[in-house]
């Protein structure tokens, strides 16, 4: 009699276990899932889109978007980003996150009409209204993926600090080491240039990032770190040594003037490096040395992206002993990025202090 007592004690204590598990493992679910938005309807989104509708697809209702929606309810910081996307034709559908107001926001989004390219997959920060891709080129901010169209696939964020990853499906991702705004937490909304479809918005505590690295973010060597405004105002550049214009002014100010001392000590070789979008008038000491114009052309080559390269042009220069100023006239042309990045480089040569 007692060794069927004991043995039932076994058993209650075993089925207790067994529900305690269940129950913590439930959750410990809950508390990762934020929310689901299957995206079969508008609701508790602000539309900011060109378009937006519920259709059908296959039977099943989804969001056909042209444009931003947000979702206010949630103030997200860290976070697992996941939704289904379908392009029907060439488009840029993605997730945008930390969004700060309409304005200004973190952007990653797949490019299916370049699949299987460098940049199929785009890490793309808006300031001021204006994206900034051309600013944001090269393996810190772009991956190569297979982006299906006519076929849904499924792109994912991961956010932790200052760090994201972008998947499409189960590829390789893109992790982007520096995310560029200085915003920690904010909502969350899908966007798209031109028509794409979304289904099954999720989003979720993150989980796999910290186990990732990606390509670390460094300045060109001899690149120009900080400039003087025509107002005085001193502007400092990303980490990518560019010179974010969208990140002080909204595109409107569409034309602007920066300088920069320097000092050689003895006669010298300069070499300058000159990387820029839209255009650019570049001058030494009241000389103009160089004029250019950098667009958007398509995607027939990267040159013709209109990407921000410090290779774009290198001049050298035989220059005297003393004091110098390199100054530079900027126009925006596109809202794709408007910047400059410069190197600046040769023996006796320093920076004079901006103070």
């Amino acid at each position: 009699m007692t060794t069927n007592n004991n043995f039932l004690k076994i058993i209650l204590l075993a089925l207790i276990l067994i529900l305690y598990i269940n129950c913590n493992d439930r959750m410990n679910q809950k508390n990762s899932d934020i929310f689901h938005h299957k995206l079969d309807s508008l609701e508790g989104f602000e539309v900011k889109a060109r378009s937006s509708e519920i259709t059908k697809i296959d039977g099943q209702s989804v969001l056909k978007l042209d444009g931003m929606i947000v979702l206010h309810e949630h103030n997200i910081s860290d976070a697992r980003i996941e939704v289904e996307i379908l392009a029907q034709e060439s488009c840029y559908p993605g997730i945008a996150f930390r969004i700060a107001d309409d304005k200004n926001y973190e952007l990653a989004y797949a490019v299916p009409h370049v699949s299987g390219q460098t940049d199929a997959i785009q890490y793309d920060p808006v300031f001021n209204g204006s994206n900034t891709w051309q600013l944001h080129n090269g393996e810190p901010y772009q991956k190569t993926a297979e982006v299906p169209t006519g076929k849904w696939f499924s792109l994912r964020i991961e956010i932790t600090g200052d760090r994201a990853a972008i998947w499409v499906d189960n590829q390789p991702p893109l992790i982007v080491e520096h995310l560029a705004h200085s915003q920690k937490s904010g909502s969350i909304g899908l966007w798209s240039y031109e028509p794409a479809c979304f289904r099954n918005l999720k989003v979720a505590a993150p989980k796999e990032i910290n186990d990732l690295k990606g390509k670390s973010v460094e300045a060109p060597l001899g690149a120009i770190l900080d400039w003087k405004l025509q107002d005085g105002r001193i502007l400092k550049c990303e980490p990518n040594g560019i010179l974010n214009l969208n990140r002080y002014m909204p595109p409107s100010n569409n034309a602007m003037k920066v300088s920069r001392d320097f000092h050689l000590s003895a006669p010298a070789k300069v070499e300058i490096g000159i990387g820029f979008s839209d255009t650019l008038k570049l001058f030494i000491d009241g000389d103009e040395i160089f004029q250019g114009e950098n667009l958007f052309k398509g995607f027939k080559d990267i040159p013709s992206r209109g990407w921000v390269s410090p290779d774009y042009k290198n001049i050298e220069l035989q220059l005297n002993p003393g004091n110098h100023r390199i100054e530079a006239e900027l126009q925006v042309k596109e809202a794709f990025g408007w910047g400059l990045l410069l190197t600046l480089k040769g023996q006796n040569l320093t920076m004079q202090s901006l103070e």
